[in-house]
């Protein structure tokens, strides 16, 4: 679905600019990624109005993204399949409630996968030179370590679930 509508888009594009050097194909990977982005954000968004979590919502997008952006993390096959599943997991971090000691156990766990694991996958999603991947994994550890200061149960298992899509893209890469 995403993928069709974005395939769509690039060659309406494409034929609006024909000269452009940008290929059919990138612009309909970039479209693909802005659109599974609006869906995961807009129904995720959506849902927490119903639920009546819309700050905690908001707390997951950013703190799952910030970290996946330091870390990497295993990728679904299609975009459909993240955007589904990633609304479902933010949607269900963000009614969470868990208690102080879960909380915590959560965080540490995060941070045990993260400073064992990461990162994973970078290599393939961005141009980052490997020589500051101790740096991208030190600034994750501080930001997962910052959650043991405010002790939210949200960010804890946001913390979690993308040091998982880490074990993940380990076992599926291998």
């Amino acid at each position: 679905m995403i993928e069709h509508l974005a395939a769509r888009m690039a060659l309406s594009i494409k034929r609006s600019v024909p000269d452009h050097p940008t290929s059919t194909a990138v612009f309909q990977f970039a479209i693909s990624m802005l659109l599974n982005l609006l869906f995961v954000v807009i129904t995720t968004f959506g849902i927490s109005l119903v639920t009546g979590h819309t700050s905690e919502a908001a707390a997951v997008l950013i703190s799952f993204a910030l970290l996946r952006q330091l870390t990497g993390g295993m990728h679904l096959k299609t975009n459909l399949q993240c955007g589904v599943c990633s609304t479902l997991v933010f949607t269900i971090i963000s009614v969470a409630d868990l208690s102080t000691v879960l909380t915590v156990a959560a965080t540490l766990t995060a941070m045990l996968i993260v400073f064992l694991l990461a990162p994973v996958g970078i290599d393939k999603q961005s141009r980052i030179p490997a020589k500051y991947y101790p740096y991208m994994k030190l600034a994750a550890l501080l930001l997962i370590a910052s959650n043991l200061l405010v002790l939210s149960p949200v960010l804890s298992l946001s913390f979690l679930a993308q040091s998982i899509t880490l074990i993940l893209g380990k076992v599926v890469r291998t």
